[in-house]
């Protein structure tokens, strides 16, 4: 099924068009990013000195930073399958198997999949291929960059330093990265 739709297959929040591996790990990491941030500001609010805030105001301006934490939380959803949905494009697959990516320990393994495969060369049933911004590639190396630092330093330290504790904690990470 080609979509003609030319257009909106440039735009990044349209789930037209593909997604390159690089492009897709910085969307993502992005839009993860952005929502901490949303999060954490709410957070903070929440938290404040409840004198900072009189009595009267403090319910309607507490429903208000709910109601925004609510929306990002909805925003990061979106995007969270736009991205998906245009990596799954890239590799010549069906959009909906982005739901995949919530079904407990295969949805690990499922991104992993995504994350990594090769996408299709030239055009496919989902249009030409979308050329890589060069803040997306940048931005995507670095991830990687990061991503395997923290790998080696996670393994490095618990081998230099074998303690129970150690090893508990580099086995838990594990399981939380394969979702189980």
């Amino acid at each position: 099924m080609y979509y003609s739709r030319t257009n909106t297959s440039e735009n990044p929040l349209s789930w037209h068009g593909r997604f390159s591996r690089l492009s897709y790990l910085s969307w993502s990491t992005l839009v993860i990013v952005l929502f901490a941030i949303a999060i954490s500001a709410s957070l903070l609010y929440f938290a404040q000195s409840p004198t900072l805030i009189t009595p009267e105001k403090s319910l309607p301006s507490k429903l208000v930073v709910a109601i925004l934490a609510f929306i990002s939380l909805v925003l990061l959803i979106y995007t969270t399958f736009v991205c998906s949905i245009r990596r799954l494009h890239d590799l010549n697959l069906s959009g909906w198997l982005s739901l995949v990516l919530y079904v407990p320990i295969i949805g690990s393994l499922f991104f992993w999949y995504v994350a990594l495969a090769r996408g299709t060369e030239g055009r496919n049933d989902y249009g030409q291929p979308r050329d890589t911004r060069l803040w997306e590639g940048l931005f995507g190396i670095l991830i990687i960059i990061i991503s395997l630092g923290m790998l080696v330093f996670s393994v490095g330290y618990v081998l230099f330093n074998p303690s129970n504790e150690n090893i508990r904690i580099l086995s838990t990470m594990f399981k939380n990265l394969v979702g189980v």
